[in-house]
């Protein structure tokens, strides 16, 4: 992923959001947050981002909806999609992938597997 791509970061915890700023913004990528499903999928179709790191433990709407809408979207039914949870059982990445999840990482998250996930 190039330099200059975009990045949606969606989590409810403000904290989850600063922690990933701190370890991406460093990294010269153009950031954008969404703190609920809702705002997740508004800002995805505004920005149609390069890549969405998605918390799957949101109140509402989890991050399963929101990957399962993303993917039934055709212009943003392509975009890498990160799922972050501190779920790491083989039942909640069954579940992210048959929402339409491209991977996941297990909180809390090395941030040079972050770093190099986000590469790629």
């Amino acid at each position: 992923m190039s330099r200059t791509s975009t990045i949606l970061i969606v989590d409810d915890e403000p904290g989850g959001r600063i922690v990933l700023e701190g370890v991406l913004i460093s990294q010269g990528y153009n950031l954008a947050f969404a703190s609920d499903g809702p705002e997740a999928l508004e800002k995805a179709r505004e920005l149609a981002p390069d890549l969405i790191l998605l918390d799957v433990m949101m109140p509402g709407m989890d991050g399963y909806e929101v990957c399962r809408r993303l993917r039934a979207t055709p212009r943003l039914a392509e975009i890498p999609i990160v799922l972050l949870t501190a779920l790491n059982d083989r039942e909640s990445r069954l579940r992210g992938l048959q929402a339409g999840a491209d991977d996941f990482l297990t909180k809390p998250f090395d941030r040079e597997e972050l770093r190099a996930r986000v590469k790629t």
